[in-house]
């Protein structure tokens, strides 16, 4: 399968049909790289556009150039410009005949894109870079990294580069495709594509969810997009927005996701996101909701759109004071109100609410637990009899609120599935890498969130498939991390190492058949992003030894007579080579014999002891040495003129 080129632009057609008569082409080193450029005949002085450009020469032989803008093309003076594809192949005398990838974790991801079909939608979103996108989540669930910084040396030694090798995993690509995925054109895109892969009946324009469940998360960050604002929440105030999920209670899978500015509450999305899921003909049968949501107008609008509710009734609503103060007096005592639940036992009683449009339920729920709990922070916090009275009668008490018959022994346990959707942000924060934000743009962060989103999925998919046992995602994923395949280049053959008892085990609940369909070829390939990595730095200096060569694609520049076991055997070599120290042939820069012969370094590598030669500051003799030390030193030998210090006789 030939992939386009969806980061390089057409070459022009003008100068395709460009006519070009003589000239030549110039071959020059930057940065110990060659390139090559076009240089027209000059025919007059004012011709500012002599040279063209071409690039760095990939093949000096082949004609075959590459740069940034157009990626591979070839050109001659006689037949101008031919764009090649987005893949040119070398062939490598010094690829290796011998190395190990990690293998295991990406097969099981591999075997889980196509047994859930789920492989379908990735492609479909976006075709030519689908190699691209397999290998983002793959990186994010194998590893758990929010940033892909080490992803191009993650890619090169595992098992991906064969399953996908038309991804582009360079820090330029990655950013240009979640600028891409961020765009609103994708993300309707990808929740069409995936609606239709929930769908059981495939001919129904209407996805059905029987049991939804609607909650929000907060992003901090720092970035300036307009949808950074400062919330309280919870009394926490902090720079973020709000992450809205939408989880399928039974399909217990994410179905839709949205965010909003920070500043804005819980109360004020609802309407919002039920008509976003309307108008993506998502048929909601029931919903259930935190306290947050509570409100007569959104309660109001459910009821007239025919939607099922069960939501927790806020403490400060006089709705919620009349049913403890008036409702609740006998609850403690009578045990006909008795239900179980997570081996607990809690008293519980329905109240029948009659309205002139519907009937409402609310259900008084009385935990024994939480009524210990406050009732030791009431009496720590006040100390008059009266207020601790008044405090009292709301104490381990809360009130569920529906618009339809439940049973009170399974209300709780229907309420509660609201957990759910808490353990689906804790698996996109943590396996999906949500969060921390590291962007700085509005496109990237929405394709950011997207990806987070898609690996939630997957995640949740492999939860789902080995649920009754006692692994998990994270678990399988580490597990399997372990599994490597030897690859023989020579033989075109793979050798997987020996499975481990909890490797088989798993292999045989997720029916894993690890034998890889996929031949190996480690014939040397640079793709288009690849390329732009392969720059190297100057060092400081003149460059000293092979290793530091002028780098070619061809091996015409590779002297290959040198000897590395015996380098004094090389000194011909390095002085027919390119790189000989000091000026080169036909330099008029030279220094003159006079000059040269009296400060030249090459003669006297090393300054002796004493004066030089011909130095004027020197004594005549030794006795004219001798009475130049006495005239100068201020004491003559033995003791001065009129000493008293004498030897005694």
């Amino acid at each position: 399968m030939q992939v386009s080129q969806p980061y390089y632009q057409q070459i022009p057609q003008e100068l395709v049909q460009k006519n070009r008569e003589g000239g030549f082409v110039k071959k020059f080193y930057r940065s110990q790289v060659k390139y090559g450029a076009y240089v027209s005949p000059h025919h007059s002085s004012s011709d500012t556009n002599r040279e063209e450009y071409l690039g760095r020469i990939v093949n000096e032989d082949d004609n075959v150039y590459y740069n940034k803008k157009w990626g591979f093309f070839r050109f001659t003076i006689k037949d101008s410009y031919t764009q090649l594809n987005n893949v040119y192949t070398l062939n490598s005398q010094g690829s290796q005949e011998f190395c190990s990838l990690c293998y295991g974790n990406i097969w099981l991801l591999h075997d889980l894109y196509h047994s859930t079909k789920f492989s379908s939608v990735l492609e479909n979103l976006l075709p030519f870079e689908a190699d691209t996108l397999h290998v983002l989540l793959a990186y994010k669930l194998t590893t758990g990294e929010n940033t892909f910084v080490n992803v191009d040396s993650w890619f090169q030694r595992s098992y991906a580069q064969i399953l996908y090798p038309h991804a582009a995993v360079s820090s330029g690509s990655i950013s240009a495709f979640l600028k891409k995925l961020g765009e609103n054109s994708i993300r309707e895109k990808f929740f069409d594509i995936y609606h239709d892969y929930l769908k059981e009946d495939k001919e129904s324009d209407v996805l059905i969810c029987n049991n939804i469940l609607i909650d929000s998360t907060g992003a901090q960050n720092d970035i300036k997009i307009p949808i950074t604002r400062v919330s309280n929440h919870n009394g926490l105030v902090n720079n973020e927005f709000r992450v809205i999920y939408v989880v399928d209670h039974e399909r217990n899978l994410p179905i839709y996701m949205n965010q909003v500015p920070g500043n804005v509450v819980d109360i004020s999305t609802l309407k919002y996101i039920i008509n976003l899921l309307i108008m993506r003909k998502i048929k909601v049968k029931c919903c259930v909701l935190d306290a947050g949501y509570y409100s007569d107008n959104n309660l109001e609008f459910l009821d007239q759109i025919d939607i099922n509710y069960l939501v927790r009734m806020c403490n400060n609503r006089s709705l919620y004071k009349y049913l403890i103060e008036k409702e609740s007096i006998d609850l403690n005592e009578e045990t006909k109100y008795r239900i179980l639940y997570r081996q607990r036992y809690l008293h519980c009683k329905k109240i029948v609410l009659n309205n002139d449009k519907r009937t409402h339920y609310a259900y008084i729920v009385l935990d024994f637990d939480k009524q210990t709990i406050d009732r030791n922070s009431i009496y720590a916090k006040y100390t008059k009899q009266e207020d601790i009275s008044k405090k009292s009668l709301y104490m381990g008490k809360f009130i569920l609120y529906s618009n339809y018959d439940i049973e009170e022994s399974e209300v709780l346990n229907f309420y509660y599935t609201r957990e759910h959707i808490e353990q689906v942000f804790d698996v996109a924060k943590n396996n999906g890498s949500m969060l921390p934000l590291r962007t700085h743009r509005m496109e990237s962060t929405m394709g950011h969130l997207l990806l987070s989103f898609i690996a939630t999925i997957l995640s949740l998919q492999l939860n789902n498939r080995l649920k009754d046992t006692k692994y998990c995602a994270t678990s399988a994923l580490r597990i399997m991390n372990n599994l490597q395949v030897h690859v023989n280049n020579n033989n075109d053959d793979t050798t997987m190492s020996p499975l481990m008892p909890s490797e088989k085990e798993l292999a045989i609940i997720l029916n894993l058949n690890l034998d890889s369909p996929v031949k190996v070829d480690l014939s040397k390939e640079y793709t288009n992003e690849y390329l732009n990595k392969l720059k190297t730095k100057r060092n400081k200096g003149r460059p000293k030894g092979r290793n530091n060569r002028p780098f070619s694609f061809s091996n015409d520049t590779v002297n290959e007579n040198i000897d590395d076991k015996n380098p004094l055997s090389n000194n011909e070599n390095l002085n027919k080579s390119s790189l000989r120290r000091g000026r080169p042939k036909g330099s008029l820069n030279k220094v003159k014999k006079d000059n040269l012969t009296k400060f030249s370094l090459s003669n006297n590598p090393k300054r002796k002891r004493g004066r030089p030669k011909g130095s004027l500051n020197k004594p005549k003799s030794h006795n004219d040495k001798d009475n130049i030390l006495l005239n100068n030193s201020k004491h003559k030998r033995g003791r001065p003129i009129g000493s008293k210090n004498k030897p005694k006789v």
